[in-house]
């Protein structure tokens, strides 16, 4: 089996969701990996493309697995000559504005392995008749399994996003239902991420945190950040979503998994794929995703019963060790696996 990919050594969601894929899959498969360097001018693009079909034409693999719709050709070319191809759809490259390359990328795969069930809908509706393999869902892994820590008094609302990020990830609306919530209880809202949208960050919070309950801790490392998820008593994630020429949205909510490890409730966009990540009324809320009213209400009930929060918590743990863990996510890899080259 041979699995493409481009820059898996890179941080970020995609990169790191492409090593636990070839992990999972080297658990029952000979995996070689095609790390290509794609990045530059069309020039570059096109002599990484051309590398990827010479190892493809040399190895003959049983299967092509495509780490990204993007690497969509490399399947096409392969199926040209009879070969199966499968490739992983994340979010916005299926929902935005796509070519007609996507289109047959996704038409022509033998099958999709979406990584939420809104994206595998997206991609029936950009392609239909696209043959569909397993959602993936997430690959949580055991660091994040902690022991939650118990209130100490203070409500805490945990928001992760690089700063470049904010404008889609709802900050205005957490900011705006925070100060609701503050005028009746005590809270703070912890927002985590650096980058180099951080000074307007901050004469953002400056303006619009009369209040004073918005903390800004900038970079965090790892250890940090599994700290903010067990002290938390809520993480918030409510992006926006929109397709078209400039598509948003979030393909799953990795962080909303992350902090349900460590027995954290959540309270999410109900469009996009951050809906796979909440039992509705059981483990958190989905609410609509540009509603501070609606967002301020389900933040006060939360706050107002801390019993029932971490209860919650305490179930989104168990939902995540069941069907979002590093396990579950590999028995899915594999029944796609088995599927693919049967």
């Amino acid at each position: 089996m041979l699995f493409v990919t481009s820059a898996l050594g890179a941080v970020g969601g995609i990169p790191s969701y492409s090593r636990a894929t070839v992990e999972a899959l080297s658990e029952s498969a000979d995996v070689e990996v095609l790390d290509l360097d794609l990045t530059g001018g069309l020039a570059r693009q096109g002599l990484g493309f051309a590398r990827a079909v010479a190892a493809i034409a040399r190895h003959r693999p049983d299967l092509v697995v495509l780490g990204h719709v993007g690497l969509g050709p490399i399947g096409l070319a392969w199926r040209c000559v009879g070969g199966r191809y499968v490739v992983i759809a994340y979010g916005i490259e299926v929902w935005g504005l796509p070519s007609r390359l996507v289109y047959e990328s996704l038409r022509q795969a033998h099958s999709v392995w979406p990584i939420s069930s809104w994206t595998a809908t997206e991609v029936l509706r950009t392609a239909p008749g696209s043959t569909m393999g397993p959602v993936l869902g997430g690959n949580i892994r055991e660091r994040f399994f902690q022991e939650h820590e118990p209130n100490t008094g203070l409500f805490r609302i945990l928001f992760v996003a690089t700063p470049a990020d904010l404008p889609y990830k709802g900050l205005d609306v957490l900011a705006t239902a925070g100060q609701c919530v503050a005028t009746e209880r005590p809270i703070e809202i912890r927002v985590a991420g650096s980058g180099s949208a951080s000074g307007l960050l901050a004469d953002y919070v400056a303006e619009h945190d009369p209040a004073g309950v918005i903390r800004l801790l900038g970079r965090v490392d790892d250890d940090a950040l599994l700290a903010e998820y067990r002290r938390a008593d809520v993480l918030v994630l409510v992006s926006r979503f929109r397709r078209g020429a400039n598509p948003e949205g979030e393909g799953l909510g990795l962080v909303a998994l992350e902090a349900a490890a460590a027995g954290t409730a959540a309270v999410v966009g109900s469009r996009g794929g951050s809906v796979d990540t909440v039992v509705a009324d059981q483990t958190g809320f989905i609410i609509e995703p540009e509603a501070p009213e609606e967002l301020a209400e389900v933040l006060h009930r939360l706050a107002s019963d801390l019993d029932e929060t971490a209860r919650m918590g305490a179930r989104a743990r168990e939902f995540v060790a069941n069907e979002h863990s590093f396990g579950a996510f590999s028995r899915r890899v594999q029944a796609g696996l088995a599927e693919a080259v049967r």
